[in-house]
């Protein structure tokens, strides 16, 4: 497996640009670092000259810095400290004293509210216990790490991403690679055995039926990648019952449907990198394939599944709901991840092309229909309320849309075939603009590196002459830092995505291959794929991890009293909360352990929670931690958790 992915970028370079993200969060804009060099000096038209950490000084003296919460300075504990012109750039506030929760009994106001001595256990009756996370070592922790000072954050917006699933329209088939090491690691068909009404993975794609929307292969094409692994495929199956199937990105969650105790399932076992479909070389078992979890029929025949995405989820380790776009029955379904249900139909204007989840909680769709205006579409993903359809102006001249992403900054991205160049949209100013990006000619696949840059590939140039260009450029401004010219080594290139390395890679449609260029050195790799590989979607799980919101949580079970009712009282949360981000309190409450897991969480509360009408023995503690969406906003810290409780006279 790749090495994990840092959401946003690498750890050089957080670590080398610290100074300059404290600044930012801080409210000031600075120059960017670069790993190993000291933060420049920023344009003077947005220099930040705050007294703020990373900006820009020139003062001999110390300066008064105060970081906490707004009006908290000079009230009770709560004091400013200095902050030093170092190297021409404020350092940190030090000295400083920030609210804390409340201790008791020691006649100080310890969160700086105006009062001493209140909430929680300072609220007991006599006879009151306190009891605290004792630095997280009683509890369970799920996607939060230690940082070695008992306090907890959440894992610097890691994600794992390791492999490529590339759909093979032709062959009915998805080829995974193993993206670090650069090989074909295995390869499904697109639909399995079960009754869903698909076409066989052995019939063929016919361009002819396609074209006149007739009965033919399963021709699949957009892959969704989950946070687990796992990888979701839609089989178009022109004229014929669309499907979309569920592949395992582990062995451990692949079914054994024939009960002989042994997963079934392809493999590269003469270790050449590419996967033999001949069926004597045991490395390809089509739809007998025991890691194709499930195959669920969609809409009716010849409703055309294309679009597809998975919404962001609010619950740590678990995969959001999938959204699937019926392009002629201009809908969208939403299919429960695990099962395949469907869960919600959705009526939509545009005919959805291809799809993606932005930060927001949205589901964008945008079309692709030359005799149509190339709408796009968001469906609020957790209420359904479907937004009007935009229709774009022809900007310069021209509209197009092909592939679909989503950047950092919630802006959509769209290829431009049949125009040239990639068109963007903003919804916070509702503004379309294109790039022509020298000129390099139609694009098709797009995606976003999180770090304010786009990739396109182009596979037409101005005058329609098949061209191999790939161009990373700044999001912002339109302009290439990095171009690839591969004509002559491939033909089509369809799709873009990213790796948890940071490397492209590029789906070629008309070379029966994927290639992986390494922006850093240069190196590219080829890797023999299926037939006609036909991806343009998010094939890695890059782009859902850019938008999917960090989080993760802690929880610790309290024990009060033996014999009689606990008068519990309230649950205190000790974080760290930077602007953007929130820390959320829930619980329940039982007589007995086995009672409890099958008790509701009650929340989500603010720190402090008032648990104070529960009685049960056993009070289930869940704080839990999420980070905001701007990736240089800092992470939230947990540093303790408390509850309080007191039992009658009687009780032991």
């Amino acid at each position: 497996m790749a090495p994990p992915l840092l959401y946003g970028t690498d750890m050089a370079l957080r670590l080398a640009t610290m100074t300059c993200l404290a600044a930012m969060f801080a409210g000031c804009a600075c120059g960017a670092g670069k790993p190993g060099a000291a933060p420049e000096a920023p344009p003077v038209e947005t220099g930040c000259t705050d007294i703020a950490e990373g900006c820009v000084c020139d003062a001999p003296a110390p300066a008064s810095c105060y970081d906490g919460a707004a009006g908290a300075q000079d009230v009770g504990m709560c004091e400013p400290g200095l902050r030093y012109c170092l190297g021409g750039f404020w350092g940190p506030c030090e000295g400083q004293v920030r609210p804390h929760a409340e201790l008791c009994g020691d006649g100080l106001d310890n969160d700086c509210d105006g009062d001493t001595d209140e909430g929680g256990a300072c609220d007991c009756e006599d006879g009151c216990s306190e009891d605290g996370a004792d630095c997280f070592a009683e509890g369970e922790i799920q996607n939060l790490v230690d940082q070695g000072d008992c306090s907890l954050t959440l894992r610097s917006r890691e994600v794992a991403i390791g492999d490529a699933w590339i759909a093979n329209t032709q062959d009915s088939s998805v080829s995974r690679i193993d993206t670090a090491r650069g090989v074909e690691v295995a390869r499904y068909a697109s639909v399995n055995d079960g009754d869903h009404g698909a076409p066989s993975p052995s019939v063929a794609c016919d361009p002819r039926q396609v074209v006149a929307n007739a009965p033919t292969g399963n021709c699949p094409s957009r892959t969704a990648v989950a946070p687990n692994g796992d990888a979701f495929v839609s089989n178009r199956a022109f004229g014929s019952q669309g499907t979309v199937s569920r592949l395992a990105g582990s062995i451990d969650r692949c079914i054994d449907r024939n009960g002989d105790g042994i997963i079934q399932t392809s493999q590269d076992l003469d270790g050449d990198g590419v996967i033999s479909t001949d069926p004597v070389d045991g490395e390809y078992l089509s739809s007998r394939d025991e890691c194709i979890v499930w195959t669920v029929p969609v809409g009716a025949p010849a409703d055309v599944p294309r679009g597809l995405a998975i919404a962001p989820s609010a619950d740590p380790g678990r995969t959001g709901e999938l959204w699937v776009g019926l392009y002629f029955a201009r809908r969208a379904l939403v299919l429960d991840p695990e099962t395949g249900a469907q869960i919600a139909s959705v009526s939509l204007d545009v005919r959805p092309y291809g799809a993606a989840a932005s930060a927001d909680g949205r589901i964008w769709f945008t079309e692709t229909d030359w005799s149509s205006t190339f709408g796009l579409q968001a469906v609020d993903a957790q209420t359904r309320a479907v937004e009007p359809a935009l229709n774009p102006p022809a900007v310069g001249g021209c509209m197009g849309s092909y592939g679909i992403a989503i950047d950092e900054q919630g802006r959509v991205w769209r290829g431009s075939s049949p125009c040239t160049g990639v068109f963007r949209y903003d919804p916070a100013t509702e503004e379309w603009r294109r790039f022509d990006l020298d000129g390099n000619g139609e694009s098709m696949g797009v995606t976003a590196d999180g770090e304010g840059n786009v990739w396109a590939v182009f596979f037409r140039d101005g005058n329609r002459n098949r061209v191999a260009k790939v161009a990373r450029f700044d999001a912002d401004t339109g302009e290439i830092d990095l171009e690839y010219d591969l004509g002559g080594s491939i033909a089509d290139p369809w799709g873009v995505g990213l790796d948890g390395e940071g490397d492209a890679w590029i789906v070629s449609r008309g070379s029966d291959r994927a290639i992986e260029i390494q922006p850093d050195s240069g190196q590219i790799t080829t890797v023999t794929v299926g037939h006609e590989p036909y991806t343009y979607s998010d094939f890695t799980g890059y782009q859902l991890n850019l938008v999917t919101e960090p989080t993760g949580y802690y929880d610790q079970v309290f024990e009060g009293c033996a014999n009689d009712p606990t008068q519990w009282y309230d649950v205190i949360a000790d974080a760290a909360v930077p602007d953007g981000s929130r820390v959320e309190v829930f619980f329940r409450s039982a007589d007995s352990l086995e009672e409890l897991e099958d008790t509701a969480w009650q929340g989500p509360f603010e720190s402090p929670a008032n648990a104070r009408d529960e009685r049960g023995r056993y009070l289930a503690v869940r704080v839990q931690l999420w980070a905001a969406g701007d990736p240089h906003v800092p992470l939230p810290i947990l540093r303790d958790v408390r509850v309080a409780h007191s039992c009658p006279d009687e009780a032991e």
